[in-house]
């Protein structure tokens, strides 16, 4: 590689650098950019209230300097002024930011608006101890800290860090340029509020795209935890899924809950695959997969596909007397589906066969699980498509 491809490689590596968080952006979910939009406004406000009291402190300082200072009377007034609004602007936004931050709900527009006003107001009130400064003293040190300040504390979209700079750079300039600043002094102004935007890019980027790598982590996190407790073919809960799901909703319910659990196997499956085929027995999965979300009563109740042909269900808050007839209504809806059974031995159409148990909460999963499928082997036992109770009772369709 010779000398000037590796000088416009590094120089395109650069630009790829300031424009990452750019280009990232546009290939994330809306509702991904909203999140990281609302937490970049926070933060800006959350930066705001120790900004605001440094600067608080610095400017009762600034004016014991400028007080002790042999001044004239006019300059003293115009740097109190300056000074009276810089500390009143540093207390007002303190109280915002407090009231912003704690509320109920935080606010994305009032924060924007906050710091982008702050921001502003600053701006403008430190251009009026610039342009003092080279007036009276023909130096540019306020210029410098505007600049570094602006740069470090706030993170500015490209949009906002263009349009503050650039107000910093003219107004500076064109001050300087009537007070009869040499070519020399004029140039270092622009130069370093050009190396204070770069700078600016540089650490905005940096945050957002932590931000971003943050947001894509927690999303590819939360599909393989969905992934870890959801069947892939039917999309119910598997084993785990429900297990998880059942302790966080017993968890909110509390103890004396009942809690029913419903066993469910499609007799003779393994016919219907050596008949149809696996394909087809997929399908037949699925479609009796949907009747079980159709037969959930509430959001609290939960459906699974436990393993093979066997789903289970989980009735939370269901009443002793309606277990069975939720338990029948399940049946029949599967057996209403209409779908061609592998043979006549049981029914012309699919059907399934159900087991249940109940308890009060607090529950052990297992030993639950394990009276239901007791349960089931009864019903299956009994000649299938039918339910039995946990109790021993026998629900034979007719």
């Amino acid at each position: 590689m010779d000398f000037f491809t590796f000088l416009k490689d590094s120089l395109s590596d650069g630009r790829q650098v300031l424009r990452q968080g750019e280009i990232d952006q546009r290939q994330l979910p809306p509702e991904l950019l909203e999140r990281l939009d609302t937490k970049n406004a926070v933060t800006n406000v959350h930066r705001l209230v120790p900004f605001s009291v440094l600067i608080f402190l610095i400017e009762i300082l600034n004016q014991v300097v400028i007080f002790t200072a042999d001044v004239s009377p006019a300059v003293h007034e115009a740097y109190l002024a300056a000074g009276g609004f810089m500390m009143m602007l540093m207390a007002v936004v303190v109280v915002l930011a407090y009231q912003f931050l704690t509320a109920s709900m935080v606010d994305r527009r009032h924060c924007k608006c906050l710091y982008r006003a702050f921001w502003w107001l600053f701006t403008i009130n430190m251009l009026v101890f610039v342009c003092l400064e080279i007036v009276t003293r023909n130096l540019t040190n306020n210029y410098f800290y505007l600049l570094i300040l602006t740069a470090a504390f706030p993170l500015l979209s490209r949009r906002e860090a263009f349009w503050l700079f650039g107000l910093d750079a003219v107004v500076t300039i064109t001050v300087a340029v009537f007070h009869g600043f040499t070519p020399q002094q004029l140039l270092q102004l622009p130069l370093i509020a050009l190396f204070a935007l770069i700078l600016s890019r540089v650490l905005y980027n940096a945050h957002r795209g932590n931000d971003i790598t943050l947001g894509l982590l927690e999303a590819s996190n939360q599909k393989l935890s969905a992934l870890a407790r959801t069947d892939p073919l039917t999309g119910l809960l598997n084993r785990r899924g429900i297990q998880e799901a059942l302790g966080e909703t017993l968890a909110q319910k509390g103890d004396g809950c009942g809690v029913v659990f419903l066993m469910v196997d499609i007799d003779l499956f393994k016919s219907y695959n050596d008949r149809f085929g696996h394909n087809q027995g997929d399908v037949c999965l699925q479609t009796v997969a949907n009747t079980l979300r159709r037969c959930v009563r509430g959001s609290a109740d939960l459906a699974a596909r436990i393993g093979g042909e066997e789903f289970l269900m989980a009735l939370i808050d269901c009443p002793a007397v309606e277990v069975l007839p939720a338990a029948e209504r399940l049946r029949q809806a599967v057996l209403n589906l209409g779908l061609e059974a592998a043979t006549g031995a049981v029914n012309r159409c699919v059907t399934v066969s159900v087991g249940t148990a109940s308890a009060k909460t607090p529950i052990d999963f297992v030993t639950l699980y394990n009276q239901a499928d007791k349960a089931l082997y009864r019903a299956k036992n009994s000649g299938r498509n039918c339910v039995v109770l946990g109790n021993g009772i026998d629900c034979n369709p007719t």
